[in-house]
């Protein structure tokens, strides 16, 4: 396509976590798709030893000309609905959308959609807008071959290795995010909503009951920041009953015997983003298990589920999202 100008976020909000920084990209590729221009992921959402590289963790994606327009949709002492469009509008603040706002995202989405020739199911036709996200996290979210590499071979093979799951069979997988909101590293209005771990459990088995899937004796992989929360599901009646299979990332490291006395998650720096490669491979191969898990529970006020959401080709119905307010302000569909 011809164009002269990249896209780049430019998005440093205090405090924001890794995937927080991912979905401002892909806003950022939303809006490049949009409005025919090239886009280039954000050195911010690399790790700290390689940040001074572009392209360090994901593969580069377009370029185009000379010109870079750096890109912010966290700003709200401007009028993102009007400077980038309805589509974007949601995320600088709990904005309603209105009948002519509805207009223009559906404006917005048939340009975006357009760029992929609707390979991507009901791109376009999907009034969720799930689809056409999925098509822009799937195009920019490619890592690097030697990180995917790593990934594999760090984690992944390494958990199927010693735990017997296989990812060639029907398996479930649950986000269950404790560790930051337990150390203060979210804002006060959500500290206090952590859900027990059998929350988590109930909302997998009924899911699996609903839709008549035998599940005694079934893997589950669980995706958390902190290993009290295995120790608390594993006791859970649905668990116990179905003779579940639970498997962590943190059988690898010792953390679940260690309990309460489990080190705690680093902080994050309050004016800067900070994680290393370790952090952010461990989060990756994570987020690659639940994307090639039949049925997820998580909750989708977590950047990471909205990613894992977006990368996934299962049908929506099968990622269930405990949250209890509207998913419009915080998923990006």
């Amino acid at each position: 396509m011809r164009c002269t100008t990249t896209v780049l976020s430019d998005e440093n909000t205090p405090g924001i976590g890794l995937m927080g920084a991912v979905n401002f990209n892909l806003l950022a590729a939303a809006f490049a798709l949009e409005h025919n221009m090239g886009f280039q992921v954000s050195t911010k959402i690399c790790p700290r030893e390689t940040r001074m590289r572009q392209n360090c963790y994901f593969r580069p994606v377009s370029y185009c000309g000379q010109n870079v327009l750096p890109v912010k949709f966290y700003d709200t002492s401007i009028d993102v609905g009007t400077r980038y469009g309805a589509l974007y509008k949601r995320h600088a603040g709990n904005f309603s959308i209105s009948d002519q706002d509805t207009i223009h995202v559906d404006k917005s989405r048939a340009a975006i959609c357009s760029r992929f020739k609707n390979k991507t199911r009901n791109c376009y036709e999907d009034a969720t807008g799930l689809q056409m996200w999925r098509a822009i996290a799937q195009t920019v979210l490619i890592p690097q071959p030697e990180i995917e590499d790593q990934v594999q071979n760090q984690y992944i093979s390494q958990l199927t290795n010693s735990t017997g799951l296989r990812l060639d069979s029907t398996f479930a997988a649950m986000h269950i995010r404790w560790g930051d909101k337990r150390h203060g590293a979210n804002r006060k209005s959500i500290l206090d909503s952590v859900l027990p771990a059998c929350a988590f459990s109930r909302a997998l088995d009924k899911k699996l009951s609903n839709n008549n899937i035998p599940s005694n004796g079934m893997y589950v992989f669980v995706a958390t920041d902190e290993a009290r929360s295995i120790r608390d599901l594993l006791a859970c009646p649905e668990v116990v009953q179905h003779d579940w299979n639970i498997v962590s990332l943190n059988e690898q490291h010792g953390d679940i015997a260690k309990g309460a006395t489990a080190k705690k998650p680093p902080r994050r720096c309050p004016t800067c983003l900070e994680w290393d490669a370790e952090t952010q491979n461990r989060l990756w191969a994570e987020i690659k298990l639940m994307v090639q898990a039949a049925f997820v529970v998580g909750q989708f006020r977590s950047n990471v589920d909205t990613v894992v959401q977006m990368l996934r080709a299962q049908e929506p119905e099968t990622y269930v999202s405990l949250d209890d307010f509207k998913k419009v302000n915080w998923a990006p569909w």
